[in-house]
């Protein structure tokens, strides 16, 4: 270990043995990856107990053991998780304002999502993408899992519904499944290397792709599929893909609007589009959500009317704001705090994209990792930037959450787990210094 070096890394925790052997196409350089302290393993402490080591020996485990979890903790990227908080406190308290829910299924999941951080960043995430193929099947099961426990909510068909005893569970498997595509994306792109620059490196990765597309459009939720196609470019890109393929991929996406239009595209989704040029379309069915929530975010002004003196988001019907704890919060926020209240919400998300940016910058040398985070920091901007977009009538109104701040329990509990991998990466790759590259 190198001096200064004091990275964290449960392996040794767990005492897992270095002999074992992956494959060629998943090894990883080892100077990549960071040693650390050791904490005791479980035969050494049943030895301890049976008196074969002297005290002293036992207080140099206990030690360096406590040395260990020292090190985990300065290795855990505070500022990303600071941020994550104050954007969920900050949405808890928006989302009360709206007294459309309570808060209980809200705060559990940030309870659960900070574990989930800090239980993520212990692993290397690396040794979990070995098991890509069956991450792969899992996820698609999960998206699959709407026709037999799907129900409609909002309008949209693609959400799950789970009765255990009193409670009745719901989550959108669209939503949780971008987790699983960024990760096996990731290793097929690791694994395909330098032929993504070649044909048939494209088209595996773009079967890759198609077959979580295929399994969004057949779970009913074919509005979350924009969200995977914006992943699978940006990934590609950063990759290293040839733009002419992308190129092509637009061309023929051109091309096939006519078809797709008059085809295969229902009433319902081709009045989300009209609605955006123009809203009196349907002010009654699918222009009124964006109708009415461009109204609150004008009411509010510079500094808003107040915390829970929203015009239109504290009215009940006629006239009040849908969905407002869920995909228009940042309209309560308009209302209520005014365009200040709205900067610092959109200042504590971008703190948080630029961070997930910074840290692929400094893990680039590692192709997995790298592209794992452009991934979740992608996802994070393109969420943040399409919700804020139907909030101001601009994009489709498409049923996506503000990350951090719209209501939903497995919602927010995706969006830490997805910058748990981050820092998971943070904390296990070692960032390439000069002496690595001339040594």
């Amino acid at each position: 270990m190198k001096a200064g070096n004091r990275r964290f890394n449960l392996n040794k925790i767990l005492g897992t043995s270095g002999k074992h052997t992956a494959p060629a196409h998943m090894k990883h350089d080892a100077d990549e990856r960071d040693s650390s302290f050791s904490l005791p393993s479980i035969r050494e402490m049943k030895n301890m107990k049976g008196g074969k080591h002297s005290s002293g020996a036992v207080f140099g485990k206990l030690i360096s053991a406590a040395a260990a979890l020292r090190n985990y903790f300065i290795s855990v990227n505070w500022p990303l998780l600071l941020f994550a908080v104050l954007c969920s406190v900050y949405g808890c308290l928006m989302i009360a304002s709206t007294g459309v829910t309570s808060l209980t299924v809200q705060i559990i999941g940030i309870v659960l999502g900070i574990t989930a951080y800090f239980f993520i960043a212990m692993f290397d995430i690396s040794h979990l993408a070995v098991f890509w193929k069956i991450v792969m099947a899992l996820g698609v099961a999960v998206l699959l899992s709407v026709l037999v426990f799907g129900r409609t909510a909002g309008g949209n068909a693609g959400w799950v519904a789970i009765h255990i005893g009193p409670l009745d569970i719901g989550f959108q498997p669209g939503e949780v499944v971008k987790i699983f595509m960024i990760i096996t994306l990731s290793k097929q792109l690791d694994i395909i290397g330098e032929d993504i620059t070649r044909f048939k490196g494209v088209l595996m990765a773009t079967i890759h792709f198609g077959i979580y597309a295929a399994a969004l459009v057949f779970s009913k939720d074919d509005g979350m599929l924009l969200t995977y196609i914006i992943l699978f470019v940006a990934m590609m890109f950063a990759a290293g893909v040839k733009l002419r393929y992308l190129a092509f991929g637009a061309g023929a996406l051109v091309l096939a609007t006519p078809l797709l239009w008059n085809y295969l595209l229902d009433y319902y989704q081709k009045m989300r589009i009209l609605v955006v040029l123009d809203p009196t379309l349907d002010l009654d069915g699918k222009g009124y959500h964006a109708y009415i929530s461009k109204i609150a975010i004008g009411n509010g002004g510079l500094t808003g009317m107040g915390y829970g003196n929203g015009a239109v988001t504290q009215f009940s019907k006629p006239g009040n704001l849908p969905a407002k704890h869920t995909d228009f919060i940042f309209s309560v926020i308009c209302e209520e705090m005014g365009y200040i209240g709205a900067a610092v919400a959109v200042g504590l998300l971008l703190a948080i994209i630029v961070i997930c940016y910074i840290v692929a910058a400094k893990v680039r040398h590692d192709r997995f990792s790298y592209l794992l985070t452009v991934g979740v920091a992608t996802m994070l901007a393109f969420q943040t930037f399409l919700n804020i977009g139907m909030c101001m009538g601009v994009v489709p109104v498409i049923g996506l959450t503000l990350p951090f701040f719209s209501n939903g329990g497995s919602s927010v509990l995706t969006m830490f787990i997805s910058i748990g991998m981050v820092a998971s990466v943070g904390a296990h790759v070692r960032p390439r210094t000069l002496s690595d590259i001339y040594k």
